[in-house]
């Protein structure tokens, strides 16, 4: 990791005791693929690859949506109420927080290098718990296994492949439903390369 990494940690952890909620803003990156199966002719499905905060150029990984395929190797030893979904309380991500399947709404962007890729971006401060491996939080041995169990029941059950599964082993935030959201200004659109998407909606791989 980078100097400037370990420097975004401390900034973070300084303020108060582990267990506690971290005062975060930057700008939130949302990652999701198109993945079409190979049995049906649907829209255009995607998979949500992962989230990300930007802050002072250095990102952190965000777990926010309890459908996003990045998952995380270590858990909290204090137990952390907030939702999975946190992230689907600002209308800048979704209109219709209570479905899995179906995404509607928010700063849907796209980059002219990344076909096939689709971003919701806008600026967030508000709380977040951060999860530092073996610090305040432990190892989850078993994660590997259930993802492999989770995949081969996905190829048989609907005869294609699922979303990639990703393991990260570092520190993230576990975001808190207490925050408030900002559209990107021009600037920072233009900073981040991506420009608006006519794309209102569409259906997430795998959650039909």
């Amino acid at each position: 990791m980078t100097r400037k990494y370990f420097l975004f940690l401390f900034v973070l952890l300084t303020s108060s005791n582990y267990a506690q909620e971290k005062n975060i803003s930057g700008v939130v990156v949302v990652y999701y693929t198109k993945k079409i199966p190979q049995y049906v002719d649907p829209p255009a499905l995607y998979c949500l690859d992962s989230i990300r905060l930007f802050s002072d150029k250095i990102s952190i990984p965000l777990f926010g949506d309890d459908v996003q395929h990045e998952y995380f190797l270590y858990r909290p030893i204090t137990k952390v109420t907030y939702y999975g979904h946190a992230i689907r309380y600002s209308k800048l991500y979704c209109s219709n927080r209570f479905e899995n399947y179906l995404h509607k709404g928010g700063e849907i962007f796209e980059r002219s290098n990344d076909a096939g890729k689709l971003f919701i971006a806008f600026n967030i401060k508000g709380k977040g718990f951060l999860v530092l491996p073996n610090i305040n939080s432990l190892k989850d041995d078993s994660l590997s296994n259930e993802l492999s169990i989770s995949a081969i029941d996905f190829l048989e059950y609907n005869k294609t492949e699922s979303c990639p599964d990703k393991i990260n082993n570092n520190s993230y935030i576990i975001l808190s439903e207490d925050f408030v959201t900002t559209p990107l200004t021009k600037k920072q659109q233009r900073k981040l390369k991506l420009k608006k998407s006519n794309i209102k909606e569409f259906l997430r791989y795998g959650l039909w």
